[in-house]
């Protein structure tokens, strides 16, 4: 099922992605806790991977990544 992020969140992953787009090899986001990171990291990951680009997520908890 499709969701639609919040304003801040299209905000935060627009200026990471200009951010690469403008050079940078990494870029780091940072949000607070219960803003939707997950959310916003999975839409990075469609986006990036329909442009048949590899995706890397780490975690430091595998609880985060199962």
């Amino acid at each position: 099922m499709p969701f639609q992020l919040y304003d801040y969140q299209s905000k935060l992953l627009s200026d990471a992605r200009q951010s690469l787009a403008n050079g940078s090899k990494s870029v780091m986001v940072v949000s607070a806790a219960g803003s939707g990171k997950t959310a916003m990291m999975s839409e990075m990951a469609r986006l990036t991977t329909s442009h048949h680009k590899r995706v890397w997520v780490m975690a430091h908890r595998k609880e985060l990544i199962n």
